[in-house]
């Protein structure tokens, strides 16, 4: 699986399981991409200006405000990861999205052994993965912000593992990174429509944006061109939790 980490037979695992048809790739250039083509088709994306509300009238989404002024709109779609609670909460909208941090380091490939397939070693909590000329570790889940002694010690211990396991990467300068993954209690993201007419949902995936961004989308594009989603979107409703529903509306009660 990897010609040349011959220490790995050493970080103490006994099976695995091989998927065929597993794969890697670059996040952020994917979604680079993505939007290099959505602006080929007309698309305008607006960078560096911050949406400060949802605004709604007569229970109608019709816009958002934000820092430059007031952006009209047919349909309003938040994906705004751990941002989408608080933009959701004063219109009713009580989503429990949480924040998971986790890490990465990420390694020049040059001359270390290349991997042949990407792995979660799931004892140590840790994955690996190469994709173009980057070798990357990922792993650890830790609940909320954590203080800096905390991430210190997660990227040290990280970077123990790399080190483990391709000792080749002694003394190679890694690039550290670490992102708040937005949990939702059951670990189902929100998508579909809500009790605000032309408000659509997409968001609380967790760590697994990526791996449901092309599926989500095709939804969200679904319902807002009026077409029936393929899939069934009652296990991610807004209001499955019941508790979490409207203040003050029995209607949303925890019995529900």
């Amino acid at each position: 699986m990897v010609p040349g980490w011959r220490r790995l037979a050493r970080v103490g695992f006994a099976k695995g399981v091989y998927c065929a048809r597993d794969g890697t790739g670059d996040a952020a250039r994917y979604a680079q991409a993505a939007i290099e083509r959505a602006c080929v088709t007309k698309a305008v994306a607006r960078f560096a200006e911050q949406v400060l509300a949802v605004e709604v009238e007569a229970g109608v989404a019709v816009g958002v405000r934000t820092h430059q002024g007031r952006r009209r709109a047919d349909a309003v779609v938040v994906a705004a990861g751990l941002a989408s609670a608080p933009l959701l909460a004063p219109l009713g909208l009580r989503l429990p999205i949480h924040p998971v941090t986790g890490y990465s380091l990420s390694y020049p490939l040059g001359r270390i052994p290349r991997p042949s397939v990407g792995a979660v070693l799931i004892p140590h909590k840790v994955a690996w993965a190469a994709f173009g000329q980057t070798l990357r570790f990922t792993g650890f889940a830790d609940v909320g912000q954590p203080g800096p002694g905390k991430i210190e010690q997660r990227f040290a211990a990280l970077q123990r593992f790399a080190e483990q396991v391709c000792p080749q990467l002694q003394g190679v300068t890694a690039t550290q990174w670490l992102g708040q993954r937005p949990m939702t209690p059951d670990n189902l993201p929100f998508l579909g429509t809500c009790q605000v007419r032309n408000l659509l949902l997409n968001c609380g995936h967790g760590a697994m944006g990526w791996t449901m961004a092309c599926g989500s989308a095709r939804i969200v594009s679904d319902l807002v061109a009026g077409r029936q989603p393929a899939i069934d979107l009652a296990p991610y409703r807004w209001d499955r939790y019941g508790l979490f529903g409207r203040r003050g509306d029995q209607r949303w009660s925890s019995s529900r």
